[in-house]
């Protein structure tokens, strides 16, 4: 396995007649080298896009919630009163903070103030929503209907020592971000895609059988999964591109399935060419 075959499996056809001598173990190096430029490029996507926005979301919360402290499953804050905090790209939505209060919150309450959550002294309730579907559906969140509420109680949180939720928080929060976000995501993202690929060939190789079949073509099951797993190459470069565009790529499951079936097409025909043509049958004897 060479790091060059990337390219040429892109744009190079005459690179798949060497592909069905391939061994298994370099089609799985293969897929790995594959699924190590797809988990690098998230972690840049993760860099530029999510990271910033979390950052932004962060320093939100530390200038528009109260400072609150939680000893002992008890919630405090220096707010005399209920804090009403809304988003200011989702000013439609809240979230309440009132920790003088005791009293169980209804879903009533959270539909009239348009709440995803309120936190209480010892309990945080979290609105249950449904996506709508129905015209006349009530909307408590655009989109949304609030259906019910989940209640946490907090008295499994802080007890042997208290949690301060105040600017420092958030800002240490913000700072450790990638140093967690990054590896994890890194480790998760190549384990999946490895095993996603994987799969992925196996699916490749019976569209390769039926294209094979089509061309009248001699190649047998193993061969063409290892084809399919080089073919695959374009399609994650689509990917890696799609990590970058804000907006969903408009059927882009359909479109991943055109390329793969072009490459497939081209790749067997031209390792079928070089098989050569089987003997023909002996006459019978008379």
């Amino acid at each position: 396995m060479h790091p060059l075959d990337a390219v040429k499996s892109l744009v190079d056809f005459n690179f798949y007649r060497t592909v069905p001598r391939r061994s298994y173990g370099e089609a799985s190096l293969y897929l790995a080298m594959l699924s190590l430029i797809f988990a690098t490029a998230m972690i840049f996507a993760l860099m530029f896009q999510v990271v910033p926005q979390i950052r932004t979301t962060l320093n939100w919360a530390r200038d528009s919630f109260p400072t609150m402290t939680l000893t002992e499953g008890t919630l405090t804050s220096d707010a005399k009163g209920p804090v009403v905090v809304r988003h200011p790209e989702l000013k439609h939505v809240s979230i309440v903070v009132d920790t003088n209060r005791v009293e169980p919150v209804t879903v009533e309450e959270l539909q009239e103030n348009g709440a995803l959550a309120i936190l209480t002294r010892n309990k945080v309730y979290i609105a249950k929503l449904r996506p709508i579907l129905e015209s006349r559906s009530k909307e408590s969140v655009p989109g949304f209907a609030i259906d019910g509420v989940e209640t946490h109680i907090l008295d499994t949180y802080a007890k042997d020592e208290s949690l301060i939720l105040d600017s420092d928080f958030y800002d240490n929060i913000s700072r450790k971000l990638p140093l967690v976000l990054y590896p994890v995501a890194f480790i998760f993202t190549f384990g999946f895609f490895f095993i996603w690929k994987h799969g992925a060939a196996v699916v490749y190789s019976l569209m390769g059988l039926l294209i094979n079949g089509f061309q009248t073509g001699r190649l047998e099951f193993p061969a063409l999964y290892r084809i399919a797993v080089f073919v695959q190459t374009p399609v994650v470069i689509l990917q890696i591109a799609a990590l970058f565009i804000p907006e969903p790529i408009r059927l882009f499951g359909l479109i991943t399935l055109i390329v793969v079936g072009v490459y497939l097409w081209k790749a067997i025909a031209i390792v079928n060419a070089d098989l050569p043509e089987p003997p023909e049958p002996s006459p019978l004897p008379e």
